[in-house]
């Protein structure tokens, strides 16, 4: 028989993950053929198409964010949003040690066990706190690219 489930995540926070996972990964796909593109080891017929998608895909996906913060706000949902901002950024002894083990837990299961956890491992708040400045950087260099086309340095960053 299996363990009982439970939701780990309301529903609000499902779909201000999906609303900003889906338009992220396209946009990460797209930049990536767009800069293969621009090295020269990708040769497409669409590659003026597939910029301004790129470039209205970002718009969308900034204004996305920004309207769940808003929503967020709205509807009474900051609290457990904000809790897992900051649980993402709060890291505490029982997170290094996890991640220490990892590696011995991977290889050496049967030996090494991984520490108790709060509602996020250490690895999925180091993977949040990415994403959080990643998006962040995104709209930022992405706005910047947008209103100053020519500016080669925030191109740079944008694409690293």
């Amino acid at each position: 028989m299996s363990s009982p489930k439970f939701k780990r995540f309301p529903g609000f926070h499902r779909v201000l993950h999906w609303l900003v996972a889906l338009p992220y990964v396209t946009l990460l796909v797209s930049g990536a053929v767009i800069l293969l593109q621009h090295l020269g080891w990708l040769n497409t017929p669409w590659e003026h198409g597939l910029s301004s998608l790129h470039r209205w895909i970002g718009i969308s996906f900034a204004a996305i964010v920004f309207e769940l913060l808003f929503a967020a706000l709205v509807g009474g949902y900051w609290r457990s949003v904000g809790r897992d901002f900051f649980d993402w950024l709060t890291i505490r002894p029982r997170d290094l040690l996890w991640l220490m083990c990892v590696p011995l837990n991977a290889f050496f299961p049967k030996w090494v066990s991984l520490p108790a956890t709060g509602r996020f491992n250490a690895g999925q708040k180091l993977h949040g706190i990415y994403i959080l400045l990643a998006v962040i950087g995104f709209i930022i260099t992405g706005l910047i690219m947008i209103l100053i086309p020519g500016w080669l340095t925030i191109w740079r960053i944008h694409v690293v």
